[in-house]
Order: C-alpha cells, then sequence, then structure tokens
C-alpha cells in the first residue's frame, strides 16, 4: 500500500494501472494465504517429499514460524533447505529458528537474510549451532547484526569447529 500511495502521490500511475496493481495485490495476497497453510498441512501429515520450503518475502512472522518449525522440530519432516529471506523475523522468531537448529538433522540449508534479528536473535542462532552437526550454508546478510553478534556467532563457529 505504501508503494501505491507514493505512486500516487506523484501521479505516475493512472487509475487503470492502480486497479491492475490492487488486483495483483489481492491475487498475491491469496497465493500467500494458500501456500503457507498448505505447507503446514504437508508437513503435519508426515510429508516426507518436501526437502524444500521456499517463503521468501511471503510475509512470515513469528507465529507462522511457530506452525512451520512444529512438524519440523517432532521430526516428521526431511526438510534440507529452508528459505525465509526478507520477511518479518525478529529475535523472537529466532529463537523459534535456533530451536529448529538444535533439533532436526536434516536441514543443510537456512536462508534468513533481510529480517531483523538483531543481535539477540544472532545470539539464540548461535547457540543453537554449537549443538547442531548437519547445516552447512547459512545466509545472515542484511539482519541488523551488531559486532557483539558476530563475536558470538564466531565464537560458537569455533567451538562447534573443535569438536
Amino acid at each position: 500500500m505504501g508503494n501505491i500511495a507514493i505512486a500516487l502521490a506523484t501521479s505516475t500511475l493512472s487509475f487503470s494501472e492502480f486497479v491492475e496493481v490492487k488486483r495483483q495485490k489481492r491475487l498475491e495476497k491469496n497465493r500467500v494465504n494458500g501456500l503457507i497453510p498448505a505447507y503446514i498441512s504437508r508437513l503435519n501429515r508426515s510429508d516426507s517429499s518436501i526437502s524444500t520450503i521456499n517463503l521468501n518475502g511471503m510475509g512470515v512472522d513469528t507465529n507462522t514460524l511457530r506452525l512451520l518449525a512444529a512438524p519440523i522440530n517432532r521430526g516428521q519432516t526431511r526438510v534440507t533447505e529452508l528459505c525465509l529471506e526478507h520477511n518479518w523475523i525478529n529475535p523472537e522468531g529466532a529463537a523459534v529458528i535456533a530451536r529448529v537448529l538444535s533439533h532436526n538433522v536434516y536441514l543443510k540449508i537456512l536462508n534468513l537474510a533481510h529480517n531483523q534479528l538483531g543481535s539477540v536473535g544472532v545470539r539464540a542462532i548461535a547457540n543453537a549451532l554449537e549443538q547442531n552437526t548437519v547445516l552447512e550454508r547459512l545466509n545472515l546478510s542484511f539482519c541488523g547484526i551488531t559486532d557483539d553478534g558476530v563475536k558470538k556467532l564466531a565464537e560458537s563457529l569455533d567451538r562447534k569447529s573443535t569438536r
């Protein structure tokens, strides 16, 4: 909606373009509202055919993460790649991800770029990485991590490599 307001303020959209943008946003919202529950339903049914979950830019928040994480934490799935870039994941959501990392034995790739994890969220993830033995790639770019968070992450990875 913010983009539409800016576009209208600068008179760059005609009325028909505005209607089309609104229609596209409604379609996208319906797709997102259908996609996330479909993943959750399949995960809860222990659908082992899901190896990749790509919800980049889908508005995933802490509540959605909890619903996705429950079957993963119970070991009902074999998800190897989880893509959550450009969402609304905050430090509380990072704690949910940390629990997944602590328990999961399949997840090899995790993309959390462009979320507001901050150093608090990264600390939770760093602690979980010390226990995780399978994760191979982790993207935390543009997550608002301070030097303190980077230091904790480095310490955790160093501890993990000495085991």
